[in-house]
């Protein structure tokens, strides 16, 4: 493997430990940044640029918690604008505030002093002194303000990690607490290998492997994590109703809570983000999409809002009129749709343009016309992912009225899809879905299929790597 090959693998390691699968981090965890300190930082301004560069990252923290003394961080991420509350370990003091209160605005809390206010950086015995306690209040704040596993620590180093910084003790004090939880990225090996060796011991070789990300540069890590951080993480998800309106959730609304064995789409999933770009923005954004995905990457909900990044496949047309039939015929509660395909040609993607078709509200009057709630099952979990799709199903709806729901299963464990169904089945009966006019939900089963011999017909509608003419001209 050669080191551009040897990133981009490293990079997509990172991306899906970051979001664990999920198009943002914020759909299913509550980020929180920690910075360690830029003052021994190589190529502290190309640090800095990336850093702007991934700006997003730091606005969907609730809690930033910086151990660079300096305004620069801040500055790189604030640019113009004004985001977070700014605090000081110094000044902050569990005597003044109940630990149990939960963060009210965003915060960014210098944990190691602070030039505007003539603090010194001190080293580690000093630190426990004076601002240990006002850093300590803010991690008790989220641990009692948050379903347990919701939060993610991101690590930032700049420089060697040593013992006499007092981030080595903050670090290691998370990193076994959240052990799942806690990403730490720094561009070489040598600047945590001290911090790798004394937590090897308490929590494995190859949990520290999955700890610790380095190798790549910082342009690279923000170029890769820039994208999966929403531009305002408390965007509402616009999804339709059973009246024909639109109705609006917001990011803190208990629903999304509930909600985590699947990646919901919102009905306007890219296009309020893409209206707030100017056109240099756009232009950008399309460019690195295009890369992004024609260089191999999974297809993101971006190559479908930029309509030709994605080769509409001859076969597409089939599934949605099977589809169309299926969400209108109440002889059963639950269908299933198969998606047959041969390994490597585009059945994920064709499943994923499926559920843009059906999810995107429409301009004009009629915004939800054939409209539905779509989304992806990430993982299955027994009773508690059927319970789920009925909480996305019926959110600010009601259950025996509701639309169906529309749901990818990519590669999962048929058993598992069995048991899902069944148990979905019992909801729908119990809810009276039919009444509606409606099934209760329709599952699109990504299925691989073996690839027969030339010259042998094949059903219609199985995605193959044959193009038909339509499709070359596209391509």
């Amino acid at each position: 493997m050669d080191s551009v090959s040897k990133a981009e693998f490293q990079l997509s390691e990172l991306v899906e430990k970051v979001t664990g699968g999920y198009e943002y981090v914020t759909q299913n965890y509550c980020p929180f940044i920690v910075c360690g300190s830029l003052a021994n930082a190589r190529n502290k301004n190309t640090v800095l640029k990336s850093i702007s560069e991934m700006r997003n990252a730091f606005i969907s923290s609730s809690v930033v918690f910086d151990f660079d003394k300096s305004n620069d961080i801040l500055s790189a991420v604030e640019q113009e604008d004004h985001y977070f509350d700014v605090k000081i370990a110094d000044t902050v003091s569990t005597r003044h505030s109940s630990g149990a209160e939960s963060i009210q605005s965003n915060v960014w809390l210098y944990c190691n002093g602070n030039d505007d206010h003539d603090k010194q950086d001190y080293e580690t015995s000093d630190w426990y002194e004076t601002r240990q306690e006002g850093v300590r209040m803010y991690t008790e704040k989220i641990r009692k303000s948050l379903i347990s596993g919701a939060q993610k620590f991101i690590f930032l180093i700049f420089s060697k990690l040593l013992k006499s910084d007092p981030l080595y003790d903050f670090a290691r004090e998370i990193t076994l607490q959240n052990r799942d939880r806690t990403i730490i990225i720094a561009e070489t090996e040598d600047m945590v290998s001290h911090f790798k060796c004394d937590i090897q011991a308490s929590v494995g070789e190859q949990k520290v492997s999955s700890i610790l990300f380095t190798g790549c540069s910082w342009q690279q890590i923000s170029l890769a994590l820039s994208s999966k951080f929403k531009a305002d993480p408390d965007t509402v998800f616009k999804l339709p109703h059973s009246e024909e309106i639109v109705v609006e959730i917001s990011k803190r609304e208990n629903v999304f809570s509930l909600i985590t064995d699947i990646e919901m789409l919102s009905g306007d999933q890219c296009t309020s983000k893409l209206s707030a770009m100017d056109d240099a923005e756009r232009q950008k954004k399309h460019r690195r999409e295009q890369v992004r995905f024609y260089e191999g990457n999974e297809v993101s909900w971006w190559n479908f809002e930029f309509s030709s990044h994605v080769c509409k496949r001859d076969v597409f047309d089939n599934h949605v009129q099977i589809v169309d039939e299926l969400l209108h015929n109440v002889r059963h509660r639950v269908h299933i749709h198969d998606i047959n395909h041969h390994p490597g040609a585009g059945g994920t993607t064709l499943a994923k343009h499926l559920l843009w078709h059906y999810s995107q509200l429409k301009r004009g009057i009629k915004p939800t016309k054939n409209v539905y709630r779509c989304g992806i099952i990430k993982v299955m979990h027994e009773s508690e992912t059927a319970k789920q799709i009925q909480t996305f199903r019926s959110a600010k709806d009601t259950s025996d009225k509701a639309k169906p729901v529309i749901l990818m299963v990519d590669n999962k464990n048929p058993d598992q899809v069995e048991k899902l169904v069944r148990e979905l089945e019992e909801i729908a009966y119990k809810c009276g879905s039919t009444s509606s006019g409606y099934p209760y939900c329709v599952l699109l089963i990504v299925k691989r299929t073996q690839i027969k011999s030339l010259g042998v017909s094949r059903p219609h509608w199985v995605v193959t790597h044959t193009l038909e003419a339509k499709e070359k001209n596209m391509v």
